[in-house]
């Protein structure tokens, strides 16, 4: 019944456009199909993708004869519908089988956890990665736990946090180093960390370098390094208190001290993610860096409620907590409710934040379409860059580029910014900002004897300042 409903959901709510983050990914995993190259460009060899066991999957895919999107939205679906299914057995393997239906009701009633698993990127295999190494545990099967760890790790470097919260958590209660855990977690990811070594010089992502050292920063950005806090509190606020106060309600119920290990994991993992995200400034408040986040919420408030109405059932009191079980889900659902029928009511008609993906796409598959081989692009975004595929691409934000090739034929900028007084303005792409004029535009900007300068090729005037 979990995954049915959460295959309804993703199937019905798909968004009409992947982030612009997940074509950084597509580039990659296309050059790896065709080329057999782990790379963005010809000339050096940068590991921009945060995310390299997915963006091999997603490689995959392709060589498989499918299309990288159509691979990104498989593994989206999957992801959301296998996170949900997880989340149901960790909840009913704590509690009880009431938890398990709530803290799947909460999970799959959550909108962001929704959006970030279905956007095209690595969030939603992330938390599935995490989840089913922490059932593993309470299943007492380490070494097939430490497998997924390890693969969560080589999927995003910080599910090392998860690794630290699941180590400790087993070392507290069990009182033993879980060696044989972290050693095959070690084996699984190290072939990685060889690879990337030596074709990178380093097992850091560029992007996570360039971030961290500030070569992304927003200055437009306020940080404030309560931000994870603050869109967890506005999105799940109810769930949340529960699961804060639920932590000491479960740990205190239940004595398997398996189950008991996963608790321990899920509020490290929470805490640590939670704690380091908030700490660095990462330019702005990328909402799929919250992802997984929403599980540990979700597991925690559900056992919580579920273990209540089992403890109150033959007791007068047995209609407080089933009631709190309803409030609760449908205090979460309410935000779903409004989604679905927000999603519904628009019919053809594009959301501007959609709308903005779509420009940035636009863009990029207009400089491809009149642009000769050989010609430099130059942009911040991924959509521009995996348009244009066959073309040497400067990535302006640094993540996956170290060494800009001169000349840069083309530049993708936002609104009206010139790159400087060479380029001409040959094509502005709007309709974002036409349908909300808080969002940005996209303007193509060409170099004299440009193909399209040449060619007279110009696309519509850039809308009035």
């Amino acid at each position: 019944g979990v995954l049915g409903a959460a295959l309804s959901l993703a199937l019905a709510l798909q968004p009409p456009i992947f982030y612009d983050d997940a074509a950084i990914s597509f580039r990659y995993a296309m050059r790896i199909a065709q080329l057999g190259s782990f790379t963005y460009n010809d000339h050096e060899a940068v590991q921009g993708a945060s995310n390299p066991l997915y963006t091999l999957l997603l490689a995959l895919g392709v060589a498989g004869g499918g299309s990288v999107e159509a691979t990104a939205g498989f593994l989206g679906i999957a992801g959301y519908a296998a996170a949900s299914g997880l989340v149901f057995l960790l909840a009913a393997r704590i509690s009880n089988a009431t938890g398990g239906l709530i803290a799947a009701g909460l999970l799959l009633s959550d909108g962001v956890f929704r959006t970030q698993a279905l956007s095209g990127m690595e969030s939603g295999f992330a938390a599935v990665l995490g989840l089913a190494a922490i059932l593993c545990v309470t299943a007492r099967r380490d070494l097939l736990a430490g497998v997924f760890v390890g693969l969560a790790v080589w999927n995003k470097l910080d599910a090392g946090f998860l690794a630290i919260a699941l180590g400790g958590s087993l070392l507290i209660l069990t009182r033993r180093v879980p060696w044989k855990m972290g050693l095959v977690a070690l084996a699984t990811v190290t072939p990685w960390f060889i690879f990337a070594q030596v074709q990178f010089g380093s097992i850091i992502p560029q992007s996570m370098r360039s971030k961290i050292g500030g070569l992304t920063i927003n200055p437009t950005v306020h940080f404030s390094r309560a931000w994870m806090f603050d869109i967890l509190r506005t999105d799940s606020q109810l769930p949340l208190i529960v699961a804060a106060v639920g932590m000491i309600v479960v740990l205190r119920s239940v004595s398997d001290v398996r189950a008991r290990a996963a608790v321990l994991a899920l509020v490290g993992w929470f805490v640590g993610h939670l704690g380091a995200f908030s700490m660095i400034n990462l330019g702005d408040r990328y909402p799929w860096y919250m992802t997984v986040l929403y599980p540990p919420i979700a597991i925690l408030a559900g056992c919580t409620v579920g273990l209540l109405v089992a403890r109150f059932r033959s007791t007068r009191w047995a209609p407080v907590p089933a009631l709190a079980a309803l409030g609760l889900v449908l205090a979460a659902a309410a935000p779903l409710t409004v989604d679905t029928a927000n999603a519904i009511s628009l019919g053809d008609v594009t959301p501007s934040y959609a709308q903005l993906e779509i420009d940035r796409r636009a863009a990029g598959a207009f400089v491809d379409a009149h642009s000769e081989a050989g010609e430099v692009v130059g942009s911040c975004w991924g959509w521009p860059a995996y348009e244009t595929l066959d073309h040497p691409f400067n990535d302006l934000c640094r993540l996956n580029s170290r060494q800009f090739l001169s000349p840069m034929t083309y530049v993708v900028y936002p609104g009206r910014v010139r790159p400087d007084k060479r380029y001409q303005l040959i094509a502005s792409f709007d309709r974002a900002h036409q349908l909300d004029p808080a969002q940005a535009w996209f303007t193509v900007w060409a170099l004299p004897g440009s193909a399209m300068v040449r060619n007279g090729v110009h696309g519509d005037p850039p809308p009035p300042t």
